[in-house]
């Protein structure tokens, strides 16, 4: 099983010359928040075999991508390390000649994995999901009594509105720690950035904040994966110096522009491109979901930008963007998608 990982992917591209005690103090931090308040190992008194299954899948998962049987030493003489404190060992170790940046990526793929797979869980559950639940989506309705049993918890009100209350505890908590994880982050100058699932670089603290965490935030409900996977494909090709990062941006901005049109009903069944489904966006007809200056922009980043890139340029020059240009198209198209996308709601 392939596991797609923060150090194989910045495997090419260096990030860190030495480990201060910012950086440092900051992985200990993440640890604490995955041991203490992801998948405690122990739940009052008693080691919870859910969360001990969790831990062997992050022991699995990395040791596997690192080519090593376990991530540390299974057992102390006869006695057997639990699964977390295997996890451990390996966290905690001191640098012991390993270059500073490899031993931060491995660091930062494990809370990688965890956080992915309380992600995943949360995402089965749609507890993550923005849209209202449709009636025919809806899970079958919980009696008071076995809602009380499956969660240890009594509220007041029926049992409906209390299970829509638990799975909003859920989606608070996970969304506090990655606020959390993402501010010790920054708190550290490590310039890196969680967002569904994914740990990537994230060079300006100002478009972290006010565009990339509320761009990913809206990118949570599954509506959106095919823009959310090309988004984090094209800021991966930008990291790691490869071609056409934009072109993947564009990409994503185009399916948000088709999603809205169809889910909308506003598809006429004879468009040929990305600008015939912006018409739709624009038309009178279905509202004006946006104004004639927004379409003539959007429409000139898509021309000027998306075409030259991604079509074949014959003899004539490749076409390609500087690194200014790249971040500029990337941020332009994030910005773009999270705006369309909260009107969409």
């Amino acid at each position: 099983m392939l596991t797609d990982i923060f150090a194989y992917r910045y495997k090419d591209t260096p990030l860190w010359d030495n480990i201060t005690e910012a950086h440092s103090r900051a992985l200990i931090q993440g640890f604490r928040l995955v041991s203490e308040d992801l998948y405690p190992y122990w739940v009052d008194g008693s080691a919870s075999a859910a969360n001990k299954r969790k831990w062997e899948l992050f022991d699995k998962k990395l040791s596997t991508e690192l080519g090593t049987m376990h991530l540390s030493a299974t057992h102390v003489g006869t006695y057997p390390y639990t699964p977390q404190q295997i996890c451990e060992n390996f966290y905690m170790v001191p640098l012991n000649g390993l270059l500073p940046d490899i031993y931060i990526k491995q660091r930062i793929s494990f809370l990688e994995i965890a956080f992915q797979e309380k992600y995943k869980d949360l995402k089965a559950e749609e507890v993550l999901v923005k849209t209202p639940v449709r009636v025919s989506q809806a899970p079958p309705p919980l009696s008071g009594k076995s809602f009380r049993r499956e969660t240890g918890i009594r509220l007041p009100g029926n049992a409906e509105d209390g299970k829509k209350a638990y799975l909003k505890s859920k989606a608070d908590l996970y969304l506090n720690l990655v606020d959390e994880v993402n501010t010790r982050f920054r708190q550290a100058k490590l310039e890196l950035n969680l967002h569904n699932g994914l740990i990537q670089r994230s060079n300006d603290g100002l478009t972290s904040t006010n565009v990339e965490r509320p761009f990913w935030n809206v990118l949570s409900d599954k509506m959106w994966e095919n823009v959310d996977f090309d988004m984090k494909t094209a800021i991966d090709l930008r990291d790691s110096g490869s071609r056409d990062p934009a072109s993947y941006a564009a990409k994503a901005l185009e399916s948000t522009i088709k999603i809205i049109s169809k889910n909308r009903g506003w598809d006429t069944g004879h468009e040929n491109g990305a600008i015939n489904f912006l018409d739709n966006l624009l038309s009178a007809k279905n509202g004006s979901f946006i104004s004639q200056w927004e379409h003539t922009i959007i429409k000139n980043f898509f021309s000027s930008v998306r075409n030259p890139l991604g079509h074949g340029p014959g003899t004539a020059p490749m076409p390609s963007l500087s690194k200014q240009q790249t971040d500029w198209a990337i941020e332009f198209c994030m910005g773009w998608i999270k705006n369309l996308a909260l009107r969409f709601y």
